[in-house]
């Protein structure tokens, strides 16, 4: 399995990036920062590492590990 690796853009004045992304599906990828992932409509499937997780509306997933996954 091949992951890509995510370059993370940071704003000038704050090592932070937020966005809203819809997502249908996403490549299996890998980055050094912490994500937040918070659902803000319907339901998704999230693979970190070997775990699988089921998140819907209003479920947040802290991930603070440079961790491999696929949404």
């Amino acid at each position: 399995m091949h992951y890509e690796y995510e370059q993370i853009d940071y704003q000038v004045d704050i090592p932070i990036k937020i966005f809203t992304h819809t997502v249908e599906r996403f490549p299996y990828h890998w980055h050094e920062a912490t994500e937040i992932l918070f659902v803000l409509e319907g339901e998704l499937e999230i693979r970190v590492n070997q775990d699988n997780f089921q998140l819907s509306t209003g479920d947040i997933l802290l991930n603070l590990l440079c961790s491999k996954y696929i949404i």
